[in-house]
């Protein structure tokens, strides 16, 4: 993302690798420059990419409070899961203590389009 002719952010997304959910695409990765932090930025990227896909469902994960806190009162995501991971079964992609995630809170907010 650029404002001004200065980059200001960086957002990554792609298709969640599921045998049934198709539809599902999955912000990996956001990053705003740390002067543009904490005034909305990314947030209203993401909504901007998230109405570039409008046939899928957009998803992102996050483990930052404060992420989780501002998301949570923007009318556009709603919170469709939260709490701690924890090791899950042989068939999930969370098997052991040595993902990122293991042992953390987090919450995964998916994209309302405005109808």
């Amino acid at each position: 993302m650029v404002l001004n002719n200065k980059k200001v952010g960086f957002l990554q997304i792609s298709r969640f690798q599921h045998p049934q959910a198709k539809d599902i695409m999955t912000i990996g990765r956001i990053v705003i420059v740390p002067e543009f932090q904490g005034f909305g930025i990314g947030i209203k990227f993401m909504n901007e990419i998230a109405n570039l896909y409008r046939e899928d469902r957009i998803r992102i994960t996050t483990s930052l409070k404060p992420f989780m806190i501002a998301l949570n009162s923007n009318k556009n995501w709603r919170c469709v899961r939260s709490g701690r991971v924890g090791k899950t079964g042989k068939n999930s992609i969370i098997t052991s203590s040595k993902t990122v995630s293991y042992n953390r809170i987090t919450a995964t907010f998916q994209y309302e389009f405005n109808k």
